[in-house]
């Protein structure tokens, strides 16, 4: 595996520098000349990851993942330019659907706008009955 973790992460002070941690927090250590951090956390949101943690985790009520599961995780290391085309190509995924969901909001409030004046322009004009 790429990353260092320390073997104590369910002692209350994390190698002593002064980082609260708790038995389920893990703090990984990349090598920057390896991956990316942007990548990294790309994949660690991944289906490929989610499936790994949700197949491995452990306990009935709270749902742990272990350090041997994150450990295990294989993860695909391209060259760094395609780590770096990759993470940036998921970021603008993310802007995508945030500009979809405000476009639907937009589209949707228009709409309704437009009803709305519809039936108050409907509303006003005279109602004639055939006799």
């Amino acid at each position: 595996m790429f990353w260092d973790m320390d073997s104590a992460l369910s002692l209350p002070i994390f190698r002593g520098l002064g980082y609260n941690v708790g038995s389920q927090f893990f703090i990984l250590r990349m090598d920057a000349a390896t991956v990316r951090p942007d990548y990294l956390a790309w994949f660690l949101r991944s289906d490929v990851a989610i499936r790994h943690f949700h197949e491995h985790r452990r306990g009935s009520y709270v749902q742990i993942i272990d350090r041997r599961t994150v450990e295990s995780l294989d993860v695909p290391l391209p060259p760094l330019k395609i780590q770096a085309t990759i993470a940036h190509i998921a970021e603008l995924g993310v802007c995508e659907r945030k500009l979809a969901i405000r476009l639907a909001e937009l589209q949707e409030a228009c709409l309704s706008e437009r009803l709305r004046r519809r039936a108050e322009h409907l509303a006003q004009e005279p109602v004639f009955h055939k006799e």
